[in-house]
């Protein structure tokens, strides 16, 4: 059906734009593409994760933890979106909401080094020193790895 394949050019072609802007640093001209995309592709898993990454550069977490709830929903295994979740539930101050989130992410991609990261902060925070330098360890750990790829 060439009505399937003009929507998903479409779709791309969008997405690509949004992509193209946040690139170029107007990540407020990103999100208006890629909002525009999400309304006509509710479940458009990309778009969703995009604008969450988008909403939260720009400092509008609440935006994000929306976006990437639905991105979840789609797709419960995305490290992607669990960490950019636990980031945005950080910022919110939902800390123990954002340490699920981010053990999600370290479940779901073994290999991910960055949620690890963020749980040392969290825990500081929480002055939970033996639980920050067991994370501490584990980002060390796996950063290693990565370098040595």
């Amino acid at each position: 059906d060439t009505r399937i394949g003009l929507v998903g050019s479409e779709m791309c072609i969008r997405d690509s734009i949004g992509i193209s802007y946040s690139a170029l640093g107007d990540d407020e001209r990103a999100i208006e593409e890629m909002e525009k995309e999400v309304k006509l592709h509710p479940d458009f898993l990309q778009g969703r994760v995009e604008l969450g990454d988008l909403y939260l550069r720009v400092g509008k977490p609440d935006a994000a933890v929306q976006h990437l709830q639905h991105a979840l929903r789609l797709d419960p295994k995305l490290a992607k979106a669990h960490f950019l979740l636990g980031k945005s539930l950080h910022k919110l101050g939902r800390d123990e909401e954002a340490l699920a989130s981010l053990q999600a992410a370290t479940e779901s991609d073994p290999a991910m080094s960055e949620p690890h990261y963020l749980m040392v902060q969290i825990y500081m925070r929480q002055g939970k020193s033996e639980l920050a330098q067991q994370q501490l360890r584990l980002f060390e750990q796996k950063k290693i790895v990565r370098v040595a790829q």
